[in-house]
């Protein structure tokens, strides 16, 4: 083959490989709702020119804050405030699944009952639904419950004011709690079939958050804006309430993420990481198999990410294609697509 005829060749296979990046990349942006999509709000929207379009953080009402007459209302609500006005600042919007995981550990911190909770929610009535800046009336949510109270700590850009309103006056109706698979009809189900892949994707994302919340916490430092509202949040609880809040579990850095497994040769080397739970790795007995590295006693870790370990290819591959392909992000990422309800 001609010297010339190979560069051709190899150029249109970049070419092409190039295309299939950026639609990748186009599907990722173009499904998240943290968009600016104010101008397509909706015409029968019950709102007046003077309120606002965006989520407003200082929204001190049910299902966003504690009623007054709820005893230590003012020490939750003022968490809740902080976290709210934080994601903003943090550009962080509708990713209610690793957020609310993050504000349970500050709850606990700061010895405060609570529940985390899963199921679906209700934004908008049916009427208003043309052309409003949320796709899905009704989608799968996670929440708080706090003193038999439903709070909602998730900011979401595109929410305007009078959506918020709408969830005040009908929180029975737009909350519907169900177990941690998502089994079962909802009671606000909506015409739009459950099978429905964005929605689909924001079940998966909760569930991983349910099953494995410091996984979804390790992967969210990779994104800067996560990884500031972490720590800013972890600053306010100790320096208001002298609280310290749990880190991430630091045998997420060594287990295989599909199995669990352990590696093998380094079981004498991570007794410290089992000591926070009282385990003794010598007196427990760990699933291990031989490390996949030829190098170093750990396992490998995934190459986009730097955070997910794997014993063996077949593990990476299982992974990837039930769970990982939608979480995984390359560190100082801007863009927040994993653990979040933005598909």
């Amino acid at each position: 083959m001609m010297k010339g005829s190979v560069k051709k060749i190899v150029k249109k296979e970049v070419l092409m490989h190039k295309e299939t990046v950026n639609s990748h990349l186009r599907f990722h942006f173009d499904s998240s709702l943290d968009l600016d999509l104010e101008s397509n709000q909706s015409a029968s929207a019950p709102r007046s020119k003077s309120e606002k379009q965006t989520m407003p953080t200082d929204f001190v009402k049910p299902p966003f804050a504690l009623p007054e007459h709820v005893e230590d209302h003012q020490r939750i609500n003022r968490i809740l405030r902080y976290s709210l006005r934080q994601q903003k600042e943090d550009e962080i919007s509708d990713n209610a699944a690793i957020v609310t995981f993050l504000i349970s550990r500050c709850l606990t911190a700061a010895s405060i009952p609570h529940r985390v909770v899963c199921g679906y929610r209700r934004v908008y009535p049916d009427d208003c639904s043309n052309n409003n800046p949320m796709p899905f009336p009704v989608s799968p949510h996670v929440w708080l419950v706090i003193k038999d109270h439903i709070i909602d700590n998730t900011y979401i850009k595109i929410m305007p004011e009078w959506m918020c309103n709408y969830l005040h006056d009908h929180i029975s109706d737009c909350y519907d709690e169900t177990d941690n698979e998502f089994n079962g009809a909802s009671k606000l189900q909506d015409e739009v079939p459950s099978i429905c892949i964005p929605r689909g994707f924001m079940k998966k994302k909760i569930q991983f958050c349910l099953r494995r919340p410091d996984m979804a916490l390790a992967l969210g430092h990779n994104n800067e804006h996560f990884y500031n509202f972490f720590f800013s949040m972890i600053r306010h609880i100790y320096e208001t309430y002298g609280a310290t809040v749990k880190g991430i579990d630091p045998t997420t850095r060594l287990i295989c993420w599909r199995c669990e497994s352990y590696p093998e040769t380094g079981k004498g080397l991570y007794s410290d990481a089992l000591a926070h739970s009282g385990q003794d790795c010598l007196d427990v007995e760990l699933k291990s198999v031989p490390s996949s590295s030829s190098t170093t006693w750990r396992f490998l870790q995934c190459s986009r990410c730097m955070v997910a370990n794997y014993c063996s290819v077949e593990c990476q591959s299982q992974d990837w294609w039930e769970i990982h392909e939608y979480l995984c992000l390359s560190r100082g990422s801007v863009f927040l697509p994993p653990i979040s309800n933005s598909h």
